[in-house]
């Protein structure tokens, strides 16, 4: 589902800024994306709502399945990109209108996509290669964003290289539609997670909010169960985590 060029397993796993989580890496694609969208004649809103949409169930996988505390730290990096991204329209302080701004403005969609997604992974290699230094705490931050974006786009060129048959709009989305849908075939063992509960006072609301959340992710779980699905040939309790997925041939 992933590709052969995935390039997220090449980072030490045993630091915190290399690891990896579901949100983080829609998030870092949909700061691709919302860049792209400032330039004219990039159309990108219904590719956006699905993330916006997505990030939703995303959230609930990654709440009761990956809750670890350093799967918990990395989620918060990327709620809080994400704010700076969807509403700020900022990235490491960098105004995304400025990013749009350096694309040539006679550049073809494509090579405007390409001059994007070089500038992004030229600021990461950059940031990681010089160090990251804060005296506000935002050195974690910093340097896990800088890792996922170093990580995304590498990929994302990686897999142009190999597959010229497909434009750099087409590897983008994608990559953004696999994340979502492998997160999301975890989404029963949610729904029944959250129908248990020792509290019985609790039970009853819990019963009801996973009837509501199997009938907003029905026809999702649906399709995810379909034959033209290919799940990997994973342990389940390795199914919630995202650098399982990567590892997988």
């Amino acid at each position: 589902m992933f590709g052969n060029n995935d390039h997220h397993v090449q980072c030490s796993s045993s630091k915190v800024e290399c690891r990896d989580c579901w949100s983080l890496a829609v998030v870092t694609l949909a700061t691709i994306v919302l860049t792209l969208r400032m330039i004219k004649n990039m159309e990108v809103d219904s590719l956006l709502k699905s993330v916006r949409e997505g990030l939703d169930y995303v959230t609930l996988v990654e709440k009761n399945l990956n809750a670890t505390p350093e799967y918990v730290s990395i989620q918060k990096v990327a709620k809080r990109l994400w704010e700076e991204v969807d509403v700020y329209h900022i990235w490491w302080g960098i105004k995304l209108k400025d990013v749009a701004s350096q694309v040539t403005t006679s550049a073809c969609q494509e090579d405007a996509t390409l001059q994007i997604v070089q500038f992004f992974s030229g600021k990461a290699k950059n940031k990681i290669s010089k160090g990251v230094e804060s005296k506000n705490g935002d050195a974690k931050f910093t340097s896990i964003c800088a890792n996922s974006m170093s990580r995304i786009t590498e990929t994302i060129i990686g897999d142009h290289s190999e597959s010229q048959k497909k434009s750099f709009d087409e590897l983008i989305s994608s990559r953004i539609a696999n994340i979502l849908a492998a997160c999301l075939t975890n989404l029963p063992q949610v729904i029944a997670m959250e129908c248990h509960t020792n509290v019985i006072e609790k039970r009853e609301a819990c019963v009801k909010a996973a009837a509501q959340l199997l009938g907003e992710t029905k026809e999702i779980v649906k399709t995810l169960q379909g034959p033209s699905m290919e799940v990997p040939s994973l342990k389940r309790e390795d199914l919630p985590f995202i650098d399982k997925w990567h590892a997988e041939p």
